[in-house]
This record gives C-alpha cells, sequence and structure tokens, in this order.
C-alpha cells in the first residue's frame, strides 16, 4: 500500500472511531429534562413542599406531605419485581411498629408499572404492611426526588426537610438506623 493511501486509511479509521466515542458517549449520557419539563428534585437539606399528593394504594387515603408535617417521615420507593425492595420491607415493617407512638411516619411508594402487581408480591414475600401504601409510578412525586435505582429511600425531619436520600437497600433495625431515627425524634 502507498503511503498516500495508508493516510488515507488512517484518516478514515480516526474518522470511524471518532463517530463511534459520539455515538457512544450520546447513547450513556441518558435524558436530561427540557425547558419544558420542569421539577424540583428533593436532595438533603431540601424541604419538601407540604402540597406534594400522594396517590393513594391499599389502606392508604389521598394525602399531601402536609399531612406528615410535625412526624419524623422514612419514605420509601421500592417495586414487586425488585428483590432487595421486598427484602428490605420486614425491616421497615419493624422500624414503624417500634417508633409509630413516637410521630414516626413510613410512607412506601410503589414503583411498579402495574401497581396491583407490586402490592401483591409484597404482601406475598412480606405480608401486609401496616402502614399506608401508596403509588409511585408515573406519580409527580417520582419527579421530586433523585431516585435512579431502587429500593430508594428518603428521611425527613418532623419539619418536612431532607435529612438523608440514599439509594440501596438498608437493614432499617440495624444500630446506625436506629440512631438516626432516634436522633430525629
Amino acid at each position: 500500500m502507498s503511503p498516500k493511501w495508508k493516510k488515507i486509511s488512517a484518516l478514515v479509521a480516526a474518522g470511524v472511531f471518532f463517530a463511534l466515542v459520539v455515538m457512544a458517549l450520546t447513547f450513556f449520557r441518558g435524558s436530561t429534562p427540557t425547558l419544558e419539563e420542569p421539577r424540583q428534585v428533593y436532595i438533603e437539606g431540601d424541604t419538601v413542599s407540604p402540597t406534594l399528593a400522594l396517590v393513594p394504594g391499599p389502606g392508604a387515603k389521598g394525602a399531601t406531605f402536609g399531612d406528615f408535617r410535625g412526624k419524623v417521615t422514612l419514605i420509601n420507593f421500592w417495586a414487586g419485581w425488585c428483590a432487595p425492595c421486598l427484602k428490605e420491607m420486614p425491616s421497615l415493617y419493624k422500624l414503624h411498629e417500634k417508633y409509630q407512638a413516637k410521630n414516626f411516619e413510613v410512607v412506601t411508594f410503589n414503583m411498579d408499572e402495574t401497581p396491583a402487581d407490586g402490592f401483591a408480591a409484597l404482601e406475598r414475600i412480606a405480608g401486609k404492611a401496616p402502614f399506608p401504601l401508596y403509588v409511585g409510578y408515573e406519580q409527580a412525586v417520582f419527579n421530586h426526588f433523585p431516585v435512579e435505582g431502587l429500593p430508594f429511600t428518603a428521611l425527613l425531619n418532623r419539619e418536612g426537610k431532607v435529612i438523608y436520600a440514599q439509594p440501596g437497600e438498608r437493614d432499617w433495625m440495624d444500630a446506625a438506623s436506629q440512631k438516626l431515627i432516634e436522633d430525629l425524634l
């Protein structure tokens, strides 16, 4: 191959490589909200709007976050297909039972596309929930928390300020979790 063709081949290869890198970055970057999709994402230190409405599931009634003001509130996003979510639920049940008399509330949001499936899976795996269950899939509440994976939990103080917001399964009955809750009560 002549030096001229070697140079052309190298330029073509570099161009193809560059195009692939640009396509990969575009694909893996993910979507970002457009100006037409304004949203407030609550992170640690933010106060949740008391007018943010909750869509009821089994054992729940319509509510807003304002209904929980004055209580320490644990918010948990979960799904029936999410094994870590279902594994975490018994510790949330126990946590609720231990602290409910001390103005503590557990508020969970089912993220299943078909909420009835998620609620059925939860009851089958962990038993009947001792707290009200809400629907989170395609609801406004989901857009206000930085949920990038399930389970996702946020803890609000009595004024509705986000004190803790983290993805992943947690044993809510371990010593560190108990201290986190008790320091707020």
